[in-house]
């Protein structure tokens, strides 16, 4: 949620003072383990201080008047391995969270796939952007950069988020949070 501890701890309380009832999940990004050391116990115990579920290749089930929807977390992609298989259940809506919207994840299908990472290009002109233009961060195969797209049943939606990469500039790449009703 953000690439340093403050910015970090400003979010947690800023969700929790818009949100204080509400259920919030949180999966590890590719700045945690330099924030954290590796240490997943301390990243887990910091979003728990706020009340945040962390979902490192786990699956949670809420109920609701709806229905039953499952949450399934998977571990980063940069230095990790994301373990998706048996995290979703077929007998409710599956919502997959993970950090970067890598198009293998879409392999497993779940109704609903929430990403980030890609900052919606962070320097954007007419759609040209470095993942594109220098092939940056070329091992990874990104469904999209930002926005909603339907990949069979999963329908795909990656934040811009609200923050940048090494550099505090945006261009044509809007800071943006969703609210998912």
């Amino acid at each position: 949620m953000a690439e340093y501890d403050e910015g970090l701890t400003t979010a947690l309380e800023e969700l929790r003072r818009v949100f204080p009832k509400q259920p919030v999940f949180a999966v590890p990004g590719n700045n945690d383990d330099l924030r954290f050391n590796g240490e997943r116990d301390e990243q887990a115990a910091l979003y728990s201080r706020y009340g945040c579920e962390y979902l490192l290749n786990a699956a949670r089930s809420i109920e609701t008047s709806g229905g039953r929807i499952c949450v399934a977390g998977t571990e980063d992609g940069y230095s990790h391995e994301p373990d998706v298989k048996e995290l979703l259940d077929r007998n409710c809506y599956s919502v997959l969270l993970t950090h970067a919207p890598h198009r293998e994840l879409l392999k497993e299908q779940p109704d609903l796939l929430l990403s980030g990472h890609t900052h919606g290009g962070q320097i954007n002109v007419l759609g040209f952007t470095c993942y594109g233009l220098l092939r940056y961060e070329p091992r990874f195969d990104f469904a999209l950069l930002a926005g909603e797209k339907r990949f069979g049943r999963t329908l795909a939606v990656v934040s811009r988020g609200i923050g940048w990469s090494k550099y505090p500039v945006r261009v044509g790449a809007d800071p943006e949070i969703h609210l998912i009703i």
